[in-house]
């Protein structure tokens, strides 16, 4: 007999939607919740290195573990697709990517990045299992366009009115509130140098950031919400315009209309305000296909639609004009803007074809750019700013394809038919939303969010006004109304756009909407409705069996390979800020925090910092004992071993070695040789270096001075026109030879400095590394 295609049982039936209480309830909540956290806890391309991602990419990965749960035990029908093995895949060719690199760099950076990576697949299964229904979809999509709504209304405040504020109190106040200024904001620089040089800039900048690092984060983030705003506000606009024919409710309909255009606006606004030419070109590109798309469906509308669109694009000139921000300085540096991106993506075509099957690993991007950037492009970048090379890079071509093959999937598939539940759950998304506002400013008891105080406090405020007006008001389209699947999935489509010319894809704030929006764009449940008498067929309910034998594997994996490690050694700083060591025990401590987490040279660095400070506060002239010396150089060889490709760890520790050398009167050559050494491999890190070759040429003429034996003329001469070669080639003058000093991370710089130039009469000692080398070939 033929073996039929459902078993039928006398349990319960499944409903095709989950009931939106107890449980399920909370669950809806709880992931609405993290998707609002995601804009709040946005972490940059560093932060996310740094560990500050972890608390965030637990709960997903907790989420997404009793969603599973859910699932297998029959509480949400969910049935699994092609796309979820693809997207299986895709997880199993991040961590081979991972532990294929691991020790070939930063191992903390890389497990760090891995598992941000990793909860993003997490977010898609999360959100697709619990929302469902179009009422809870619908209210998401309110909450999250609330949103961005508070945050670009923030940024304009931020732009227009914080921002030249704080420009007046710097340049306008006397040096000491200039000091002030610079204290606040952790800055240990003297006038005239490159770091000072970049505070003052940026101070320049009109950019809002808001709770971004980057504006054009903050510009990406807004720019897919804003197409969702366009899909909101018209079909807001329709139906009070049909209710108002009807006579029934119009007032309502009107009010949430209104409400949706004045967000609109403010989005529009902020957009304008970052002055992001990757975001304003990837609007203008979304706003053509909706265009498109709406003449094709309705040709009988061709004037109101076109009306509409060049009305968007009016106000948003005038915006631009009004404010400053569009001038034909912005049209020129678009050019420009674009030639730095060409530099990024040539020396990162170069990274990629010499880890073309599994990439380099996630988050050791930095560390290997240096290797290939030529030394006329603009700056060291933290990636790509591009989403196709970064995951080139990161995972090789086996990741960049299934990547691109699950968002193909993902566009392509296909809505199940979903009916409405008198218990929609939109009320726990709302609850959810508000919490995710809340919860940032628990967290920041347990982590840095890196936002400032006031600003955070502003934009809580202004998000709950704002969502829970906008939900108050459109109760009814959130029950009748309708978003399109074109409208998110242009929405998609824009911030790809965007991200093609800016960083962001592994940046939680930004991409966490792009799987949300990847999510809503339709869910697994069978094509047609279970009758009543049906079940999950065996398969699925097998494979949610297995997907959650993985996600516990994956969750165990986190618990022991991130987040012990990193929350121990965030504990042991935590102790070491309140508690009162002696100069002993700050060292057992450091030595302890180094042990908690074998892959992590943050700690390690922490105790070179600390020995060098005790070396360096010794008396001029005083002798440092061999075993100290000794003991120096081992904690430097243990960082190196942790990061072992990180330049500027190199030239740091090169520096510490130098200062400590002319500090001990010669009295031993080890600590010169041992900056020699950790220079030559600065250099092979980043040969388009001219600082880096500069001192490495200016400590081998001190070598060849105490060493009779040794000839090192010639190499220094190839050093000494390498160097200023590569000099003339920097397109950043502050970081010219001329206005770099020869030691620029110790702490007594005028001290230090005076022992470098003992022996030379105060007008002719050197004040900077050019003169030094010019000094060195008696020009």
């Amino acid at each position: 007999m033929a073996k039929s295609r459902r078993k039928r049982s006398s349990k319960p039936a499944i409903s095709e939607t989950p009931p939106q209480g107890g449980l399920l309830g909370i669950l809806t909540a709880a992931s609405s919740s993290l998707i609002v956290l995601s804009a709040f806890l946005t972490a940059d391309s560093v932060g996310v290195l740094d560990g500050v991602a972890v608390i965030p990419t637990l709960l997903w990965l907790t989420l997404a573990l009793v969603t599973v749960g859910c699932i297998a035990t029959g509480r949400i029908t969910y049935r699994f697709a092609r796309i979820h093995l693809v997207m299986a895949i895709w997880v199993a060719a991040i961590l081979m990517s991972t532990y294929w690199n691991l020790d070939r760099s930063n191992g903390r950076n890389s497990l760090n990045s891995m598992w941000v990576w990793i909860s993003y697949p997490m977010i898609y299964l999360v959100v697709t299992s619990l929302f469902s229904n179009a009422r809870s979809r619908r209210a998401l999509v309110l909450v999250m366009f609330g949103i961005a709504a508070a945050l670009a209304i923030d940024g304009v405040y931020e732009s227009l009115v914080e921002m030249p504020q704080r420009r007046l109190d710097y340049f306008g106040g006397d040096q000491q509130a200039r000091d002030q200024m610079l204290a606040e904001a952790g800055i240990d620089a003297p006038e005239g140098s490159p770091i000072r040089y970049h505070f003052e800039s940026r101070l320049q900048d009109t950019e809002p950031l808001v709770t971004f690092a980057l504006t054009n984060s903050l510009a990406g983030f807004l720019s897919c919400w804003f197409i969702v705003g366009i899909g909101i506000s018209a079909n807001a606009l329709l139906r009070s315009k049909s209710q108002a024919e009807g006579n029934t409710k119009s007032s309502d309909a009107l009010t949430f209309a209104l409400c949706v255009l004045t967000c609109f606006v403010g989005v529009l606004m902020c957009i304008v305000l970052t002055e992001s030419r990757s975001a304003w070109s990837a609007v203008t590109v979304g706003m053509a296909a909706i265009g498109w798309h709406l003449l094709k469906r309705y040709p009988d509308k061709r004037r109101q639609v076109i009306l509409s669109l060049v009305g968007i694009v009016v106000v948003a000139i005038g915006i631009g004009a009004m404010s400053g921000r569009l001038d034909w300085k912005v049209i020129t540096g678009s050019t420009q803007s674009l030639a730095f991106r060409f530099e990024y993506w040539g020396a990162s075509t170069k990274l990629a074809a010499d880890a073309p099957i599994l990439g380099i690993g996630p988050g050791n991007f930095q560390d290997r750019y240096t290797l290939y950037k030529p030394p006329e492009a603009s700056e060291t970048i933290a990636d790509p700013h591009n989403w196709i090379m970064q995951l080139l890079t990161s995972f090789g071509i086996t990741g960049l394809l299934l990547a691109v093959g699950f968002i193909v999937m993902a566009f392509c598939h296909k809505r199940s038919p979903q009916r409405e539940e008198s218990s929609s759950g939109s009320g726990y998304v709302l609850c959810g939303g508000i919490t995710g506002v809340v919860l940032v400013h628990v967290l920041s008891f347990f982590m840095d969010v890196s936002v400032n105080s006031a600003t955070l406090d502003r934009v809580t405020m202004i998000s709950i006004i704002v969502i829970v007006l906008l939900y108050m008001t459109g109760l009814q389209w959130i029950k009748n109304g309708q978003i399109s699947a074109v409208i998110l999935k242009l929405a998609c489509f824009v911030l790809l756009v965007n991200l093609l010319f800016a960083g962001g894809i592994s940046v939680p704030g930004v991409c966490c909407s792009l799987w949300v929006l990847l999510a809503l764009l339709g869910h697994s449940l069978p094509d047609g409705a279970l009758s009543e008498s049906e079940e999950i067929p065996t398969q699925s309910r097998s494979l949610a069996i297995g997907t959650l034998f993985v996600c516990s594997l994956l969750m165990i994996g986190f618990y022991f390979t991130c987040w012990v490690p990193v929350r121990r050694v965030d504990g042991a700083m935590q102790q070491l800020q309140n508690e009162r060591f002696s100069q002993k025990e700050i060292k057992a401590h450091l030595e302890s925090m180094s042990a908690m987490d074998p892959r992590d040279e943050s700690a390690n660095m922490m105790l070179v910092d600390h020995l060098f400070n005790q070396l360096s506060d010794m008396p001029v002239g005083e002798a440092i004992e061999s075993n100290v010396i000794d003991e120096f150089i081992r904690f430097v060889d243990a960082a190196v071993d942790r990061s072992p490709r990180s330049h500027q760890l190199f030239g740091r520790l090169a520096e510490y070695c130098i200062t400590l050398h002319f500090m001990s009167r010669w009295e031993s050559p080890d600590l010169l040789n041992k900056a020699h050494v950790l220079l030559m491999q600065e250099q092979e890190l980043f040969p388009a270096n001219a600082y880096a070759i500069a001192r490495l040429s200016w400590v081998l003429a001190k070598l060849d001075q105490l060493n009779e034996n040794s000839d090192y003329q010639e190499e220094i001469e190839n050093l000494i026109a390498e160097s200023l070669r590569l000099d003339a080639l920097n397109p950043h003058m502050e970081y010219r030879l001329r206005n770099r000093a020869i030691l620029e991370f110790t702490v007594n710089r005028n001290r230090i400095s005076q022992l470098v130039d003992v022996g030379l009469k105060s007008e002719k000692k050197p004040k900077n590394i050019e003169q030094r080398l010019k000094a060195l070939r008696n020009e």
